[in-house]
């Protein structure tokens, strides 16, 4: 399942060109405009589709669309033209349009202009009838038009602040875009655009392509005129107005293309990282993919308050929240230098997955999201090797896996029936699990295969659409035609293997790994764990390339010999370089002796599979807690920051909600007696000349012991730490000072320091010390003070996107978030954003009790089918909070008898 909320699971988690587009058309003759009052009656007409797609009867073949777009105003102008291609006579055009209003609209066809009525519809759809049916053939559609710009969502047209400076931008993925144009808002359209800009003349304006040229026109305006674009869908389409400061980062590629970062008024200090990075992230791809960069330029623009690393691929124009990308120089800390090249990397992949090939609808998202997750973390592995990225990607797997064990969790490739199906489709099953397959079929085929059935699915399909089954047969070809058909059991089905392995050797024969497979599932689930896949299986057991030995695992059990081997292993690693979507079961007395000296011969992301897989164990009911936190001391015997990471997360998994009251200053004890020396030793602030990892160890280490462990002396100097940054930002990197604010609050946190963040919020002006001030605001336990921070949700003077986040209280206190949200749900319907608000019943999975359970199934069960996303991760949740419970009662005896030694 989900991690729930805790400061640990926040500090781990961190082409061939086609021709150019066609001229744009001359635009038709002034003809009498339909108006909407003359909308036909229900009875005159076809009634509307149903569904989310649109038939296919009607198709657009380029769009050219204008918008008048001021910074500050609540209201944008456009007119589009759309030329068509009717596959058959036509009375009504349907396109997609949510909260649009038509003031003109007129249409040419078999070269006569035609009467058309407009046909307001309930939803987000609009008709335009003709009297009489359009042939067959081309015709071209014009509407005039008034949509809203948003200052609540960040999806559609919406409006920013940043020092009370305006700025305008887009974000259209994954249906936003029929909020700011009248179109067939499907990923499977994909065609030309051609975008033109009315703005301030002092403002800067910025579109997917180059600028063709710039006109003066009245009250101070001008219009900026685009290149046409390569074909795209509607939600790759993309601008920003603003005054923005535009910071040359040179240029990039092959093709030498220039980069740009685009910050707010006043911000170009803050993006010198993002600047020389940018371009070395793109060499790397097309060296790996072996094209070059699609489009003709790229401008990386930064947008206030979005969320910390959220960004968005548009073609030429990446949006990339300010929090997450710009940093002051002495700001540039090893955790915002990972987490921004990590987000860039992934959206520059998107350039080539989803850009230059398109899913055909959202089923197949996964082959967008997935892919630039996997080919992220390739590049960044290249950027920077000393980063360890192979490590991340057995976090990342892990994380995935923890969903995925739930019932209630998605397939990658899910069908799509609802609105609800497309929001949920962006989840870790999309991202983190569909990236870990990608990753365990490289590892089973070879690299070098595998990307050349990369490359080939990108070339048959470079400019268009794709399926799946494309991607599949293209990888197939160049592996073998068994692996499209294994890859296929991962996409459509849910849940994680569980793979069995015993070691026998017989005298006279080689020795042999028995597996067996079945569907993991925590302990507490009413799953049934029937289930197969057929799992590619790399295992090691030794150090020489001889020592591996793979098989597709197909069956429920099988062997595999290990030929190579000139006698019995004394261990073996089922996970080569960490690598497989499955967890592993090799016993109780096998995980100990590789967790101890005789697994020395595994590398780092091998230990850390292993304890992950540990941690799975214990949270199936296989092993108990006692069996794996006894293993712990001579996993971290040794420092190594990354094993330390890796047993300290595991140790955090023991839920707070797990241990008895009478056993928690016990566990407290062994937290200390096993990290506190280290953590001490480690100290609160950097050494100089330490390495990076010591540096992001710091953090983890030292709130495991001061929060789990309640270490009194090393609390007290959190304490310490957080005033002295409360009084002087510049004492301490913020990746150390934010989880010690929040640790001051959670532990004794006062009226006094209370109000010091609230202050230190509302005049905060760099966001990302706002977000740690703010997320200190929502760790408190006097419930006095939860409740005042609640308040500022509505009524604090803060954003409404920044404000949201206070809902997710500790986690003792989310009895009173929910009665906050019960109370006041209309409120928060009016003024949050929709996006965000299908997330809330996710900060209830944290919860572990029966009356919990039924208070979150009472105030969201007869709600959450007003917010679009809302009904899964209801479910999601309440199935979290039923299995915390079961798995209290299961793990207690073991964790009880453990902790008496303490």
């Amino acid at each position: 399942m989900k991690s729930p909320r805790s400061l640990l699971a926040l500090l781990a988690t961190t082409v061939a060109c086609s021709a150019a587009p066609p001229p744009p058309a001359p635009p038709p003759e002034p003809v009498a405009a339909a108006k909407p009052q003359a909308a036909a009656p229900a009875a005159d007409l076809p009634a509307p589709p149903t569904g989310l797609r649109l038939p296919r009867a009607v198709h657009p073949l380029r769009y050219a669309a204008m918008l008048t777009l001021v910074p500050g105003d609540d209201v944008l102008r456009g007119e589009i033209t759309i030329d068509l291609s009717l596959a058959e006579p036509t009375r009504v055009l349907w396109l997609h349009a949510e909260h649009l209003t038509v003031e003109e609209a007129r249409i040419e066809a078999a070269a006569k202009h035609l009467p058309l009525r407009v046909v307001p519809t309930k939803g987000d759809l609009v008709g335009f009838a003709l009297d009489t049916p359009a042939p067959a053939g081309s015709a071209r559609l014009v509407v005039k038009y008034r949509g809203a710009i948003s200052s609540l969502d960040d999806h559609g047209a919406f409006r920013e602040e940043a020092d009370g400076v305006s700025y305008i931008f887009s974000h259209f993925e994954a249906t936003a875009a029929r909020r700011v144009f009248p179109c067939i808002d499907d990923p499977g359209v994909k065609v030309p655009w051609q975008i033109s800009l009315r703005v301030r003349e002092a403002d800067v304006a910025l579109s997917n392509t180059p600028v063709l040229g710039e006109t003066k026109e009245p009250g101070g305006m001008k219009l900026v005129r685009f290149a046409p674009t390569q074909p795209l869908p509607s939600y790759l389409v993309a601008f920003a107005v603003g005054p923005f400061d535009l910071v040359d980062a040179g240029t990039a590629g092959k093709n030498k293309i220039p980069v740009r970062l685009a910050v707010p008024r006043g911000a170009a200090g803050k993006a010198s990282f993002a600047a020389k990075t940018t371009p070395s992230l793109l060499g790397i791809l097309e060296e790996y993919l072996g094209s070059a960069y699609p489009y003709e330029k790229l401008d990386v623009v930064a947008v206030p308050r979005l969320a910390s690393f959220g960004a968005m691929e548009n073609p030429g124009l990446i949006t990339y929240g300010a929090r997450g990308s710009l940093a002051a120089p002495a700001d540039e800390t090893p955790m915002f230098r990972r987490g921004f090249t990590a987000t860039m990397a992934h959206e520059l992949a998107h350039q080539w997955f989803g850009n230059l090939v398109t899913m055909d609808y959202w089923e197949d998202i996964w082959l967008n999201e997935a892919f630039a997750t996997w080919m992220g973390s390739k590049t960044v592995e290249r950027f920077a090797p000393s980063w360890h990225e192979d490590t991340r990607r057995v976090a990342s797997a892990s994380y995935a896996m923890g969903e995925d064990g739930l019932l209630s969790a998605r397939k990658i490739r899910q069908e799509i029936r609802t609105q609800d199906d497309i929001a949920n489709a962006f989840d870790s099953i999309t991202y983190q699990k569909g990236a870990a397959v990608l990753r365990m079929f490289e590892a089973y085929v070879g690299p070098e295969k595998f990307q050349r059935g990369v490359r080939r699915y990108l070339d048959e399909h470079a400019h268009g659409n794709a399926k799946a089954a494309d991607f599949l047969r293209a990888l197939s070809a160049e592996t073998g035609p068994e692996i499209g058909p294994a890859f296929a059991t991962f996409l459509d089905q849910p849940g994680v293997p569980l793979v069995k392995a015993e070691l026998s050797c017989e005298k006279g024969k080689p020795p042999t790994v028995k597996l067996a497979q079945s569907r993991w599932l925590p302990a507490g689930s009413a799953g049934a764990a029937e289930s197969t896949w057929q799992i590619p299986v790399c295992l090691r057991y030794g150090t020489g390339p001889e020592a591996r030995a793979c098989t597709l695992l197909t069956t429920k059990t099988a062997e595999l010999p290990l030929d190579k081997a000139k006698a019995c292993p004394a261990a073996f690693a089922l996970k080569d370089a960490g690598i497989g979507y499955y967890h592993v079961d090799l016993g109780k007395d096998p995980l100990a002796r590789l967790l101890g000296k005789q697994g020395k011969f595994l590398g780092l992301p091998e230990r850390l599979a292993l304890l992950d897989d540990a941690s799975a164990l214990v949270e199936s009911g296989a092993l108990g807690p006692g069996d794996v936190l006894s293993l712990v001391p001579s996993v971290v015997a040794e420092p190594e920051p990354y094993l330390e990471r890796g047993a300290a997360m595991l140790v955090d998994r023991v839920r707070d909600v797990h241990v008895p009251a009478d056993l928690r200053p016990r566990f407290a004890n062994f937290v200390t007696r096993t990290f506190g020396k280290r953590a001490r030793a480690l100290g609160l602030l950097p050494k100089p000349g330490e390495d990076e990892a010591t540096t992001l160890l710091r953090p983890l280490l030292v709130a495991l012991v001061a929060d789990r462990g309640e270490d009194p002396a090393l609390l007290a100097e959190v304490r310490a730490l957080a005033a002295r940054f409360l009084a002087d930002p510049g004492a301490a990197p913020l990746d150390i000072a934010g989880p010690a604010l929040v640790l001051a609050a959670r532990h004794g946190g006062d009226r006094v320091l209370f109000d010091r963040l609230r202050e230190a919020a509302k005049k905060e002006r760099d966001e990302r010390r706002r977000g740690a001030f703010l997320e200190a605001l929502s760790s408190f336990r006097d419930q006095t003070l939860v409740d005042e921070s609640l308040a500022f949700v509505l009524g604090g003077g803060f954003d409404a996107r920044e404000a949201v986040w206070l809902l997710g209280q500790d986690e003792r206190m989310l009895d009173r978030s929910l009665g906050y949200i019960e109370k006041n749900w209309s409120t928060l319907v009016a003024r949050m954003p929709g996006e965000t608000l299908g997330y809330l019943p996710l900060l209830f999975q944290g919860s572990c009790d029966d009356t919990s359970r039924t208070a979150v199934a009472r105030v969201f069960e007869g709600r959450a089918s007003e917010i679009v996303g809302a009904p899964r991760s209801l479910a999601q949740s309440l199935e979290a909070i039923s299995l915390c419970v079961a798995q209290r009662q299961k793990l207690e005896p073991s964790l009880r008898a453990f902790l008496q030694k303490y």
